[in-house]
């Protein structure tokens, strides 16, 4: 498990919540978003940001260099 997998892991077993059966099916193939205080407020902006990829209207390169700028601006 990568340390965003554990962080997430870790924040859920906090609440007395197993996540685990849902980070080992998608163990390889996904990217675990970060937990973080504020992160409920980004995500709607980084959201909005992948519509336009997942609408095949930017490439991969442009979509994580908007998603980074938004996690560094807070």
């Amino acid at each position: 498990m990568t340390d965003a997998g554990a962080g997430y892991e870790a924040f859920w077993r906090r609440r007395a919540s197993t996540v685990n059966p849902f980070l080992d099916s998608a163990a390889g193939s996904t990217v675990n978003l970060p937990i973080a205080d504020g992160l409920d407020v980004e995500e709607h902006e980084i959201n909005k940001a992948a519509n336009d990829l997942y609408l095949d209207k930017t490439d991969v390169a442009s979509i994580a260099q908007a998603m980074d700028k938004i996690g560094n601006e807070k």
